[in-house]
């Protein structure tokens, strides 16, 4: 395995709520004069969970996150020609009329991603993936016991004989939701500030960061460091854009998938 010396002693550190040294596009440059292909490939992969988001984000007409792999000309290109995107995309957006049932089942495009990922990656991308993708559903599965709605309508696409899917949609009848093992800590921050989307978003942020840290901070030159510094870049950049308005809208986002 290749060790990265020189940028695990370069990568400024990096805080919730702190600017952070380096803008997106000078690290990610960086990391492009460092590294391996084949781990680069691993940057590009996680980008690719962006790429879908900005086609959702096309569909809505709203604006693109520009730390995906292509800028809004080129997902247009790719879009059109078919090409640089997963082919499960193109079936998604083909079994759809309307651009409002393409929005409206978007979340089987997400699920397919974290189903692939799973699948036929290892390290450090499939423990990121999935735990992306289990904290998304504990949160769904939050949301809608706090709002009384039905958390099989909620997570409608995914598949509910998945343990963890199960062991949200079990707690329907319960008399409140219990967060799974391992997120008992996001459990009692979540409900620290409950009622007050900004900090739950932060509590959220500051989990997802922690949780980067814990996993590769014993190896600070090895590619999973670098890999989770990458994310935690982004988490940081996230929370210090948002205002009080956009946090509540990013919540919801979140809750949904779209983040």
């Amino acid at each position: 395995m290749c060790k990265y010396f020189f940028l695990g002693s370069v990568l400024p550190t990096l805080s919730i709520g702190r600017k952070p040294d380096l803008v997106f596009e000078d690290l990610l440059e960086l990391l492009q004069v460092n590294m391996k292909r084949s781990d680069l490939e691993k940057v590009t992969l996680i980008r690719r969970h962006i790429d879908l988001k900005n086609v959702q984000q096309l569909l809505k007409k709203q604006p693109l996150d520009p730390r995906g792999n292509f800028t809004e000309k080129q997902l247009d290109e790719a879009l059109l020609n078919r090409v640089g995107l997963p082919e499960y995309l193109f079936s998604h957006l083909d079994a759809y009329e309307s651009i409002e049932d393409q929005l409206r089942h978007f979340s089987k495009v997400f699920i397919q991603f974290f189903q692939d990922m799973d699948q036929k990656k290892r390290g450090f991308l499939k423990f990121y993936f999935n735990f992306e993708r289990e904290w998304r559903l504990i949160l769904a599965g939050y949301r809608a016991k706090k709002l009384g709605l039905d958390p099989i309508k909620e997570l409608q696409h995914e598949d509910p004989t998945d343990p963890f899917v199960a062991q949200i949609l079990a707690q329907k009848e319960a008399p409140f939701f219990e967060f799974p093992f391992g997120y008992e800590e996001l459990n009692e921050k979540i409900n620290e500030v409950d009622g007050d989307p900004m900090l739950q978003y932060e509590s959220m942020a500051t989990f997802r960061f922690n949780t980067l840290a814990d996993r590769a901070q014993d190896n600070p030159f090895s590619v999973d460091y670098v890999l989770g510094y990458f994310v935690q870049q982004m988490i940081v950049e996230n929370w210090n854009a948002l205002d009080d308005n956009q946090g509540k809208e990013s919540l919801q986002q979140i809750i949904k998938g779209s983040l």
